[in-house]
């Protein structure tokens, strides 16, 4: 995790930075802590290279580190806290930040989120003043620091925040906001592959819980037709985020994994994208369309005693327009 590199490993000082302190542009528009390779980074470029703390590579890093260790500074041994103070300075002159972190002089706290433990004790509460789009980005770029139900509850409260406290956010972290919220639907196809994803790291003699977990959760979602309602989904996340830790594959998220709510979750404005309604109401997946496209030809030659279309788009539209009792019989022919 990037934020380790600042002595905060759970991203907790750098959300209260976020509206606590007045934070300078050049830093809310600096590339996100988690996309940085700080692996690369010589220990020379560390205020503490020691313990390869308080990076002073960049302009952004820097003025984040300072105002880091202003907090941690009490509980570090006197003589490495001068060392490192003297180093976060000479950075600062270095990269022209003249003026040391100040606290935001209009603190309007009137809504505060937090994140709690299994056991309902908060370990960290943000108050939303006039920085909503930064405590949302510091969320977003820390993520990967909490676990899947810690993620959707945060997300829901900053999304139930008062529209007064609103500010516009990134497109990826509003989208990704409506994902951890699991308020949208999916399909039951992607599921099932994002759950048999995983089963290659569960030996079914080794890790016999963890493999029987997953395919109980497998075997859940068949009662549903093609699209997996939100608390099913929300508990199939829950699930895969809890083996993932378990298996240390969280270490790959964002990277070669996506979050399991990124991977579960349509945002219901791009359902039409994924699925189409029949006009009797029901909701079926276009890739379960394609997959079972012999049983639709099926239907169309002894039904409609043609197929008209020559595209699998045309094919949607005119699935989409089937009569009632045609869409009935569609699904009874198709899906059995």
């Amino acid at each position: 995790m990037s934020s380790k590199y600042f002595n905060d490993p759970a991203g907790s000082k750098l959300l209260r930075i976020w509206h606590e302190l007045d934070v300078p542009g050049f830093v809310k528009t600096a590339q996100a802590i988690d996309e940085q390779d700080f692996d690369s980074v010589p220990e020379s470029h560390y205020a503490y290279p020691e313990k390869k703390l308080y990076p002073v590579n960049n302009r952004s890093n820097t003025w984040i580190s300072r105002a880091i260790f202003n907090t941690d500074k009490p509980g570090i041994e006197k003589q490495a806290a001068e060392r490192i103070q003297k180093k976060l300075d000479e950075a600062a002159d270095y990269w022209g930040i003249t003026n040391p972190e100040k606290l935001n002089k209009n603190p309007n706290r009137v809504h505060q989120v937090e994140i709690k433990d299994e056991g309902e004790k908060t370990i960290l509460k943000v108050a939303i003043d006039n920085n909503y789009s930064g405590v949302v980005g510091a969320f977003y770029g820390n993520r990967k620091n909490f676990t899947f139900d810690q993620r959707c509850s945060m997300a829901q409260q900053l999304l139930a925040c008062p529209d007064d406290l609103k500010q516009p956010i990134a497109k990826e972290h509003a989208e990704y906001l409506q994902k951890a919220a699991g308020e949208d639907i999916g399909l039951i196809a992607k599921a099932r592959e994002v759950i048999f994803s995983r089963l290659p790291y569960a030996n079914e003699r080794t890790n016999a819980e963890s493999y029987e977990m997953l395919v109980k959760q497998a075997h859940a979602l068949d009662r549903f037709a093609a699209l997996v309602p939100s608390d099913e989904l929300r508990k199939t996340a829950s699930i895969l985020d809890r083996f993932d830790r378990e298996h240390g594959l969280d270490s790959r998220y964002g990277r070669s994994l996506p979050f399991p709510e990124e991977a579960l979750f349509f945002l219901h404005h791009k359902i039409a994208d994924c699925a189409l309604e029949l006009t009797n109401g029901s909701l079926v997946a276009k890739s379960d369309l394609i997959e079972k496209k012999a049983s639709v030809e099926e239907f169309f030659d002894s039904v409609i005693g043609e197929r008209p279309y020559q595209s699998d788009e045309e094919m949607f539209d005119v699935i989409a327009t089937l009569p009632r009792p045609d869409a009935d019989r569609f699904q009874e022919i198709v899906f059995g």
